[in-house]
């Protein structure tokens, strides 16, 4: 586990987690739409979190090397840049996983084969 700065850790923390496994799971078990990154952190309510900062994208990682070890599959990859129908022209081919997440599941073994 991390050692988090910024106050958090211990229970925060792993309610916080226990908040990602739980919305991201119902979008997996329905299989509905992913949801963006600023959607997953406006709905997590034990830790506030902006939705570009490291410590969310270490949450990320965190609950990524956590469902791997338990032989579950990662959660994260529900999480995508996007911005429903107000995205940046950028995005305008639709949400997508960020690069992190790629490097992700290269190091937990996941990646594309």
């Amino acid at each position: 586990m991390y050692t988090l700065k910024g106050g958090y850790g211990g229970r925060a923390w792993w309610m916080a987690i226990g908040e990602a496994r739980g919305i991201l799971g119902e979008i997996a078990r329905n299989a509905g739409t992913p949801l963006s990154y600023h959607e997953v952190a406006e709905r997590i309510v034990s830790i506030r979190f902006h939705h570009w900062s490291a410590l969310f994208h270490r949450f990320l990682d965190e609950l990524s090397i956590e469902e791997n070890a338990a032989g579950r599959r990662m959660l994260s990859v529900l999480v995508v840049h996007g911005y429903g129908t107000a995205r940046p022209r950028f995005l305008q081919a639709g949400p997508r996983a960020g690069t992190r997440l790629h490097q992700r599941t290269e190091v937990l073994g996941r990646g594309a084969r």
